[in-house]
């Protein structure tokens, strides 16, 4: 176990120096000693970073948060740069490569600043790029029209290494790989318990992804969302749809409870 980014506390890690890291690491040795496993978490796009930051307006950004789009750019481009020295170090191709993030952030829709207490739809969509060797593509399908969730990651790269952990049940998640041929329909109908990252704030996706319910415990409120369009639309919640939701959640939390070994104060 070596660790990168030492010395550095969670919020100062920059994304793009820690490529140049890896990339120093790898050209003085790393890459001669077998697989290895690297995981970094870069704060560039955290809400806190992009108030600090002043940035010009460019006009290529369109309506974009300015400091959020300048960001992007410069993680894309040292992002893009890794991948290149991958390939000129013949390693791209015997690599699988994971580029996600573990929550949106408000940046003013509808006057909503950050992520800690609510998972309105700009907090529970996040890019997922993953990159599987060719090797292993013979042998794994996937379902790129279905919904996937961060708790897939983990089981998903246990089954491109070749493992198969025993069958679990909710919430460990299960792979995005599947032999040609698994079943993976019940993918696109079961529906996605979701929480906030600190509030009592909790959240149902339903038909594949599409449709978000909201009980928001912080304001006392429920809200429901259609992303099945790339711009989200507000919609109105039925009886049906609190009585189903609020279901679900009380048995998901439950489980929780009980995984946990934790007793609800009265």
């Amino acid at each position: 176990l070596e660790l990168i980014d030492q010395g550095k506390a969670d919020g100062e890690i920059e994304f793009c120096a820690t490529m140049q890291e890896l990339e120093s690491k790898l050209s003085a040795g790393w890459a001669d000693r077998g697989p290895l496993m690297v995981h970094t978490r870069p704060m560039n796009l955290h809400v806190s970073k992009l108030t600090q930051r002043s940035v010009s307006t460019d006009p290529a950004f369109g309506e974009f948060h300015p400091a959020a789009a300048a960001a992007v750019q410069r993680i894309d481009g040292c992002f893009g740069r890794f991948i290149d020295f991958l390939k000129d170090k013949r390693l791209y191709d015997n690599s699988i490569v994971i580029f996600t993030s573990d929550h949106g952030d408000s940046l003013g829709e509808a006057n909503r600043w950050g992520h800690s207490s609510t998972i309105f739809p700009e907090i529970v969509r996040v890019p997922l790029l993953i990159h599987v060797p060719a090797r292993m593509r013979e042998r794994f399908t996937a379902d790129l029209d279905a919904a996937s969730y961060s708790t897939d990651l983990t089981p998903s790269i246990y089954a491109l290494l070749g493992y198969t952990p025993e069958a679990h049940d909710w919430p460990q998640g299960r792979s995005l790989f599947v032999e040609p041929g698994v079943d993976t329909t019940w993918r696109k109908t079961e529906p996605a318990f979701i929480a906030s990252s600190y509030g009592p704030v909790y959240g149902v996706l339903r038909d594949n992804g599409q449709v978000l319910y909201i009980a928001d415990g912080v304001n006392s409120r429920d809200y429901a969302y259609d992303l099945s369009a790339l711009k989200p639309v507000r919609i109105g919640v039925t009886a049906a749809m609190r009585q189903d939701d609020r279901s679900l959640i009380h048995e998901k939390l439950a489980m929780l409870a009980s995984l946990y070994h934790f007793t609800p104060k009265p």
